[in-house]
């Protein structure tokens, strides 16, 4: 009889949450098993056999997120975490149907469970970073749920503890490593690699997992080689010390840069500004996979963060095109993994509170509205802080941009309170009709051109000219078209080519982008990119259509040449 017990409990420990163990090869195990199951189609199977094939998920779904717990690298955490998102929406989409839900148990519906869940509130928790404090509120947490499903609930209720855990705390779930409930000494000493077989038996080339070296390697020393400039504000022991990963103590280094611990450094922008050029350039990127998105989207918040804080006016004017076609690109390619419209830290009150302070974006990057995005953007900065997760933060450029367009990064913090207007030289009221006010009070006249930015306007004159009789002459299809979002792409897409016309002339006659010109030029037109209408609208829309034209115009004159040689044969 006691044979038989041991052999038992042998047989079912190892697959069992109470095991602490930690096995690397048991987590790439679960992991391949994972993702070859959830490319399987429910609707292809029996009702027997997708109820056993549910039940592999969910274990295979258990044993990765145990076994992620384990890793010390953020890294490979955050690259589980996407193989769990997938698998959790797979197990919602097929596997919790009538009565197979955690919501269906008594178990986890229970008051045993709910005194955990009051006792240890993560309402706020799971919208905050993975910091020391929040993970040990967690497992507080958890160790409450683990000793009421031992105590109170049947075996077969632990087959759903994953999904419970993660609906419950979301990344908390896998971000938060084991022990951390008093510190993260063991997380940080323990040596994943004494549970490795090929570790073991002496094939330390062959594991990939080699966490401590890998993070030492990264914390490195942050030095860049570059020297002090005026860039380094925080000197060379600032950069000596700077981690950029916003990590905390030695739990690895995140994947995601910006923007919480961010300084101006001359080096770094470069490099953001290369890494999200070669993105958006590359004509065969296509549809980007998760990991790229991340990618392209934190240099992308990088960028707009060392240009709008770091660099003057006229530099921050020479990053005009990358930033709109980042957001183009960003908006076509990667916003089927989420968009910050569907993420709750940006649709809190508080949030809604801090968009109130911009709500003046048709004058474009002129004083009086960078003085209110400025205090928009600190406004939404302390909300990422407070309340928000850096899963979050990657979504902050693209809201930016939606909410405060070209303000976004041409609003200069190093323009802030000097005094005069640093931004347009075209600062003009609009009445409700949208035409210039010029009888308002001195204090916010407009500025003249300064002799720089005349001398360009009068080089370019000839081609600003042919700008806006190209312009125009596209508007006039505007009185011939019946369909209202017809008429809406026309009209934004126009104004937009026209203002990237001017831009081009400026660079061709005076050797770089000049806003101060292209703002004098715009004149009412500016604010109209803008509004609502114009959001919606993106370049590539603009360039379709373009296409498209020219190609019926190509057939067209195909067609007449095909017709006359037939003509001419007869």
């Amino acid at each position: 009889m006691l044979l038989k017990i041991f052999i038992f409990l042998f047989a079912v420990c190892p697959t069992a949450w109470c095991q602490r163990g930690c096995s690397r090869d048991r987590m790439r195990q679960c992991e391949e098993t994972l993702l070859r199951s959830i490319q399987r189609r429910i609707n292809d199977m029996g009702r027997s056999d997708m109820a056993a094939h549910c039940m592999n998920v969910r274990d295979d779904f258990n044993c990765l997120l145990r076994e992620t717990r384990c890793l010390t690298s953020e890294t490979d955490r955050n690259r589980n975490g996407d193989t769990l998102r997938n698998a959790l929406k797979y197990i919602r989409d097929g596997c919790d149907s009538a009565g197979a839900s955690w919501r269906d148990s008594s178990c986890y519906v229970g008051d045993p469970m709910k005194n955990c869940e009051s006792s240890y509130p993560l309402g706020g928790v799971q919208y905050a970073s993975h910091n020391p404090e929040t993970c040990r509120k967690y497992n507080l947490f958890y160790d409450c749920v683990m000793d009421t499903l031992r105590n109170r609930c049947r075996p077969d209720d632990e087959r759903l503890l994953g999904q419970y855990l993660v609906d419950s705390a979301q990344d908390l779930a896998w971000n938060c490593g084991e022990q951390t409930s008093t510190s993260d000494w063991d997380r940080n000493n323990r040596d994943d690699r004494r549970y490795d077989s090929d570790r073991r038996h002496g094939d330390a080339a062959g594991d990939r997992y080699s966490d401590r070296e890998r993070d030492g390697y990264n914390r490195g020393s942050g030095s860049n080689g570059y020297g002090r400039d005026r860039y380094d504000r925080y000197g060379a022991s600032g950069r000596d010390t700077y981690n950029p990963s916003g990590g905390y103590g030695r739990n690895g280094s995140s994947d995601i840069t910006c923007c919480r611990n961010e300084r101006c450094d001359r080096y770094r922008q470069q490099q953001c500004r290369d890494s999200l050029s070669r993105t958006i350039d590359n004509r065969m990127a296509g549809y980007q996979d998760s990991q790229k998105c991340r990618k392209t989207r934190d240099d992308f918040n990088c960028l707009m963060w060392q240009t709008s804080n770091c660099l003057n006016r006229e530099e921050r004017d020479r990053d005009n095109d990358i930033f709109r076609r980042a957001r183009d690109f960003i908006s076509r390619n990667c916003d089927t993994y989420g968009r910050w419209t569907e993420n709750n830290c940006y649709k809190t009150t508080e949030m809604q509170r801090c968009e109130a302070l911009v709500s003046n974006t048709r004058g474009g990057a002129n004083y009086e509205s960078c003085r209110g995005f400025l205090s928009f953007r600190d406004c939404m900065s302390d909300e990422l802080m407070r309340r928000c997760t850096r899963e979050d933060d990657l979504y902050q450029g693209a809201y930016l941009v939606d909410k405060a367009q070209e303000m976004s990064w041409q609003c200069g913090t190093t323009d802030q309170y000097n005094g005069r207007n640093q931004y347009s030289t075209f600062d003009r009221k609009y009445d409700q009709y949208d035409r210039p006010q010029d009888n308002y009070d001195n204090n916010n006249s407009p500025l003249h051109l300064e002799d720089e930015d005349a001398m360009c306007l009068s080089r370019a004159q000839s081609y600003t000219d042919q700008c806006k009789t190209n312009m125009e002459e596209k508007r006039r299809e505007l009185y011939t078209e019946n369909d209202f979002e017809r008429r809406q792409r026309i009209n934004c897409c126009s104004i937009r080519e026209y203002r990237n016309c001017l831009f081009d002339a400026t660079r061709r006659y005076c050797q770089t982008e000049r806003s101060r010109v292209v703002d004098s030029l715009m004149a009412g037109y500016r604010h109209q990119l803008t509004s609502d209408s114009c959001v919606r609208v993106y370049d590539s829309e603009c360039s379709a259509g373009l296409q498209s034209a020219a190609s019926f115009v190509l057939l067209v004159t195909c067609l007449a040449l095909l017709s006359a040689l037939v003509s001419f044969r007869r």
